[in-house]
């Protein structure tokens, strides 16, 4: 959920943090911090279009391994 409260007028203030005057740039300041939480960088392991389809091919026969 996207922290955006209108103050008064044409001013938003941005998750406690950034004042904007233009409600779409408070949304990109918003979507732009959403991956920080307290202060700290949440990071997170991008994958590459072969290794998804490589780990969705195997699922069934990791599943059936693990039943027998």
């Amino acid at each position: 959920m996207l922290e955006i409260r209108k103050i008064w007028g044409d001013t938003y203030l941005v998750n406690g943090e950034h004042l904007t005057q233009d409600f779409n740039e408070a949304v990109v300041i918003a979507y732009e911090n959403k991956e920080k939480i307290k202060n700290f960088e949440v990071e997170y392991a991008e994958t590459t279009f072969w290794k998804k389809i490589k780990n969705k091919l195997n699922f069934p026969f990791l599943l059936l391994e693990s039943w027998m």
